[in-house]
């Protein structure tokens, strides 16, 4: 039997407690949130070694090191900003150079391969081809996955919503808070595809922080990993995610974290392989009370969600716009939720807060799983619903009741 780390959040009440129905069965569906590190991705293809290191603050920096020894950030050589006579481009005869466009408030920097030699005559232009466009004809980057709608599953729990009038702030973020930060420094998913473990560890972590108050260098610290590998591949939720392989759209994972509960980085640091097994079944856990979900593009919920819980589990349809976004507030089309929750994405996120502009704008602060070196330091703003961002958000509830209370009004009325 799993030893149970004292104090829980929040002891567990059996009234409001979220339990699955006797009645449920477990749908057995392909993997839909299963994007690995693009950066991560293309060093692997490219026959070098992709390594995980730590900043000053924490954060996760991807490294990609060359046969020369000398090394770069994924991310600039991903983008063609280092190590570019070892890029996919030069290899084919190609320069290497990044285009740098802005586009709708919001700017991309794309790799392309160029051409060296133009004819005499000038009359043929300079040939430019996006380095994904390459390696993809030649097979060797995946396009981001897609895949059917999973068979519905009509126990899981669904959150009332209560209309209300209520409006929220112009802007409220968790890493800035009353000048303290209520959640850790960005972490690396790597080459595997556990992106649902990141999302779900960072909701965990948020939440945990919030109702604890820990902040700055007291965050907790989750290990996804034992998500992955001990909840997922070797544990009894592997019909919904299972270590590299991705999750389906039940968010099983926020049902484990509320059943089973979830250990510390500490404990079981992070691994992209196959550990064999879970050896970390008696490691001390912190279990949650319960979660629920959000009305897909309900911006009202999704803000009370985020100032009550601190940090919230989303999934958004990753494109190549999305992997090359640089900076601003990233916006594309894919703003409908046409199957509600179970509308199709394939990348597992979390959403840390959210601000206003004057042209966009409602925008949610977007917490990714690829490193510092990615976006706006490891995050992204995103236009309130693009992405479809809005489509299938759940949080984690840290209270003894069904209901979203505001646990945090303490904090964000400054009392």
């Amino acid at each position: 039997m799993k030893k149970k780390y004292p104090p829980k959040i929040i002891p567990l009440n059996s009234i409001g407690a979220f339990t699955f129905s006797v009645f449920f069965f477990i749908f057995q569906v392909s993997r839909c949130l299963a994007i690995s590190n693009p950066a991560a991705t293309y060093c692997n293809v490219m026959g070098y070694q992709y390594t995980i290191e730590y900043d000053a603050l924490g954060a996760a920096v991807g490294i990609c090191s060359f046969p020369d020894k000398s090394s770069a950030s994924g991310w600039d050589f991903y983008r063609g900003k280092a190590g570019k006579k070892f890029s996919y481009c030069a290899k084919h005869g190609y320069l290497m150079e990044t285009d740098l466009t802005s586009k709708e408030g919001y700017e991309k920097e794309i790799p392309v391969c160029v051409s060296k030699n133009v004819s005499k005559n000038k009359q043929s232009a300079q040939q430019r081809i996006p380095m994904l466009e390459m390696l993809r004809q030649a097979g060797k980057m995946p396009l981001p996955q897609k895949r059917a709608l999973p068979v519905r599953s009509t126990t899981l729990k669904k959150e009332s919503q209560k209309n209300t009038t209520k409006t929220y702030s112009t802007s409220l973020d968790w890493r800035e808070y009353n000048g303290h930060a209520y959640i850790g420094p960005v972490r690396d998913q790597g080459m595997c595809g556990a992106c649902y473990a990141f999302g779900a560890a960072a909701a965990a972590e948020g939440t945990y922080n919030v109702v604890w108050k820990k902040y700055d260098a007291q965050c907790v610290d989750f290990s996804e990993a034992y998500i992955a590998w001990c909840l997922g591949k070797y544990g009894p939720y592997s019909d919904h995610f299972s270590g590299c392989d991705g999750a389906d759209f039940n968010y099983a994972e926020l049902t484990a974290l509320t059943r089973e509960g979830i250990t510390y980085e500490a404990n079981f640091p992070y691994t992209e392989t196959d550990p064999g097994s879970c050896t970390h079944q008696n490691d001390p856990v912190v279990t949650f009370n319960q979660w629920g979900r959000i009305d897909p593009n309900n911006d009202t919920e999704i803000q009370r969600a985020i100032s009550s819980y601190g940090v919230i589990a989303v999934a958004v349809n990753v494109t190549d716009e999305f992997g090359n976004y640089a900076g601003g507030i990233f916006s594309d089309s894919q703003t409908d939720c046409p199957d509600g929750a179970y509308t199709t994405t394939n990348h597992a996120v979390a959403l840390v807060g959210w601000g206003t502009d004057p042209t966009t704008g409602l925008y949610w602060i977007l917490r990714n799983s690829w490193g510092s070196s990615w976006g706006e330091n490891g995050y992204m703003r995103i236009q309130a619903h693009s992405a479809r961002v809005a489509c299938e958000a759940a949080y984690l509830s840290a209270t003894s009741s069904g209901a979203i209370i505001p646990i945090v009004n303490f904090l964000l009325n400054g009392k």
